[in-house]
């Protein structure tokens, strides 16, 4: 198994795991934890590791964890893994994750009226924040709606299907933590906290891994935030 992840200058993760590069031999049930650590904030290219991540990559270092068992003994079972850092570290400014985030957002179903509007933020045709904490309100009427369905489908009185729910809330308060993040964007000032929110938005990703290709959306987007800078400098 392997997992790229950003860290701080001292080499520790935004959860907290300290990496320095090495080899070591662990016990199994070790190395499940130290995958397990890193899943929440890393990924398996070191572009998407830079996109999901909190930190900002002019700031961090970036390590590659490959991880693989050497010993299914019971008695004794072991692995292998090695650390080791990475560079540079992909060139991804805060507009690039905010970005990214919105188009994950797109392609895993969410509504129409984020969809509207991620889409002309994406566009540059409307990035006010005005526009978001309008949406942000409606949304947030919404989630109160769905509180009070739920209710009722404790009591029986509703045939709605819990997984489909529970699917949809998780979605809702993703976006939710993107329109904020675009809220507060313009704010140069509140770049960590943007940073943080968007991370937030984009936190445990492996339910949507099946449902999309997340490295090739990170190179996508990228790819068109570098053509729209071109085209900014030649218009």
């Amino acid at each position: 198994m392997r997992k790229y992840v950003l860290t701080d200058a001292e080499g520790v993760t935004a959860l907290g795991t300290k990496l320095q590069p090495g080899k070591l031999v662990q016990d199994t049930r070790q190395k499940v934890d130290l995958m397990t650590k890193l899943v929440g904030c890393g990924s398996d290219t070191p572009l998407l590791a830079t996109l999901i991540s909190s930190m900002l990559s002019a700031q961090a270092r970036l390590f590659q964890i490959n991880c693989w068992t050497v010993s299914v003994d019971p008695r004794q079972p072991s692995s292998y893994t090695v650390v080791k850092e990475v560079q540079p570290v992909p060139s991804v400014h805060l507009e690039h994750k905010l970005a990214f985030g919105l188009h994950v957002a797109l392609a895993l179903g969410s509504d129409r009226d984020f969809r509207s509007w991620a889409q002309s933020w994406l566009d540059e045709t409307d990035r006010s924040p005005d526009t978001a904490k309008t949406l942000l309100k409606a949304e947030e009427k919404e989630k109160e709606a769905a509180g009070e369905l739920e209710a009722l489908t404790a009591w029986g009185e509703s045939g709605t299907d819990d997984t489909i729910g529970h699917d949809m809330d998780e979605l809702a308060e993703r976006c939710g933590h993107l329109v904020r993040a675009a809220i507060l964007f313009p704010d140069s000032s509140k770049a960590d906290e943007v940073a943080q929110l968007i991370s937030l938005a984009l936190a445990n990703l492996a339910s949507a891994a099946g449902k999309v290709n997340l490295p090739a959306l990170a190179e996508q987007t990228l790819a068109s935030a570098q053509q729209n800078t071109r085209s900014a400098a030649n218009g």
